[in-house]
């Protein structure tokens, strides 16, 4: 049989090939199935990137981002995108297919989009209120230095910082955080004068406080020195206010950091560890007390690593105040301090307690000040060579300076007198709790029982060579005037001058000059 040829591929067949393979391809008859997802014909994306602190939904619902950021739409569809920010933010700004700062930008999609919100941190109220004026400056020079001290300012957001001013100057001598400064740049025999204003953070001042001046070289600087210090000009009573006279305290016995108490009857005893708290012209008489428990502390004894606890991290003033026993149990107060810590404490008249100021577990920052006040009538319990109580007007147990040489501890024209009957003696300095350094004891009466003064290492502690006890009078009863135990140091004391018996018939009660007693 001949071959037969193949007839030409007609433009209708080809057709109707394609067609059936097109068919075949889709599984058979019928239209195909349309498209879905952001490259569906008819559909477009909406791409939405967040920077900085909150979300994006939309309407129609789709976008909800920070979750779910893109999103396809029918083109054509008005789409409104929905900023939300959180708390202390704002919206800055849209980018790309959005712009502008409102909450709400709407977008036509008619193809694909992107857009980017970025969230940025509020910006606080602008605060244009200035600080009140400090009140109460006051200020006592000894031979070296001038002590400051005033009321804490009030600020609707708070205050920030003192600024002192000397001699009429615009320009501030210093700066401190808490109402207290010392200025060291003086020099002997010169008078100055000092006034103060606060700052707060947002740089608003204060009106300057009261003027005050005193001479360099007059240790009571306007202020009695310790001889001349009774119940009569220290405390409550110089400002014509008594215990009873005064509101009840009503806040926490635990008070936060930069609380100031004015004008109150405490009857509780406090724990000031918080730090940058003020206690002024006020009240102390807790009617209860643990035994052994100090009636104000600055240590957090709640949180402590064995035999170690948290000191208070800025200092704490006591001032113009009166810290009364009375009402406490002989036998629960004999054991305790009316202050156990580290602070500054000035022209307080303390009374009827175990033992007075006891700067202890001070630990290696802070400054401690004692000036102008005025301890006596400490009440003993039990056998001191048993399990009895030992009493000191004042104590200081540690100073360690290694960490910040720069601070000092000042115990400057006050009147000290421990006649309990148990004394370790009026002024007590023993290395208990660590070693003690950069000490000044300067224009003080001591008196009382045991020796007036004493400077002991303990404990393996060592006193420093920084230790210095100017123009003090001693009533030289009890064991004596003075004692040093070094525990087999060869120094003593750095600096012993002009330290006299106190005899009231002599100028500046200058009686017999009392020899160095260090080794």
């Amino acid at each position: 049989m001949p071959e037969q040829e193949t007839p030409p591929m007609t433009s209708a067949r080809i057709f109707t090939v394609t067609f059936a393979f097109f068919l075949a391809a889709c599984g058979g008859g019928g239209s195909p199935k349309k498209p879905d997802g952001p490259d569906a014909p008819n559909r477009h994306a909406v791409s939405v990137t967040v920077t900085g602190s909150g979300s994006v939904s939309s309407a129609p619902a789709g976008v909800s981002c920070g979750q779910d950021c893109t999103e396809s739409f029918e083109s054509g569809t008005a789409v409104t995108l929905t900023a939300a920010p959180m708390s202390g933010h704002v919206l800055q700004a849209w980018s790309g297919a959005c712009a502008g700062s409102s909450l709400s930008c709407t977008i036509s999609v008619t193809t694909a989009q992107q857009v980017t919100a970025t969230f940025v941190q509020s910006s606080p109220p602008s605060d244009t209120q200035a600080p009140s004026p400090p009140a109460g400056l006051s200020a006592q020079a000894s031979s070296d230095r001038v002590s400051l001290s005033w009321m804490s300012s009030t600020d609707n957001v708070g205050v920030s910082a003192y600024e002192i001013f000397r001699d009429g100057s615009e320009t501030p001598l210093g700066q401190s955080v808490v109402p207290t400064y010392i200025d060291t740049s003086v020099s002997a025999n010169v008078t100055y004068s000092y006034r103060v204003r606060a700052l707060d953070a947002a740089g608003n001042q204060s009106g300057f406080s009261n003027t005050v001046s005193v001479t360099v070289g007059n240790p009571s600087g306007g202020i009695a020195p310790g001889w001349q210090v009774t119940a009569a000009n220290t405390g409550l009573t110089p400002h014509g206010l008594n215990c009873d006279s005064l509101p009840v305290y009503a806040g926490s016995a635990k008070p936060a950091s930069g609380t100031t108490i004015s004008g109150k009857l405490i009857r509780t005893t406090l724990d000031l560890s918080a730090g940058n708290i003020t206690i002024e012209r006020s009240c102390i008489r807790p009617t209860t007390i643990g035994r052994g428990t100090s009636v104000v502390v600055t240590t957090d004894f709640n949180s402590c690593n064995g035999d170690r606890c948290a000191v208070t991290p800025a200092m704490v003033a006591i001032r113009d105040s009166e810290i009364d026993g009375s009402l406490l149990g002989t036998e629960a107060v004999a054991k305790s301090c009316a202050f156990l810590g580290v602070g500054s404490l000035e022209r307080n008249y303390i009374h009827d307690v175990g033992s007075g100021i006891c700067f202890m577990n001070t630990g290696d920052q802070l400054n401690a000040i004692a000036i102008g006040n005025y301890v006596h009538r400490l009440r003993s319990y039990g056998d001191p060579a048993g399990d009895g109580s030992h009493n000191e007007s004042f104590t200081i147990r540690d100073f360690v300076t290694t960490a910040n040489p720069n601070r000092r501890a000042r115990v400057l024209g006050n009147r000290f007198d421990s006649s309990s009957g148990n004394d370790s003696g009026a002024l007590f300095i023993q290395t208990y709790a660590g070693n003690i350094d950069m000490l000044q004891i300067e224009a003080n009466l001591l008196e009382g029982g045991g020796y007036q003064l004493v400077l002991e290492a303990h404990s393996g502690n060592v006193y420093g060579r920084n230790m210095r006890a100017v123009n003090n009078r001693f009533s030289g009863s009890g064991y004596g005037p003075a004692y040093v135990d070094g525990k087999g140091l060869n120094y003593g004391w750095l600096e012993w001058r002009d330290n006299y018996i106190n005899d009231p018939t002599q100028p500046a009660n200058k009686g017999r000059l009392i020899p160095d007693p260090s080794p």
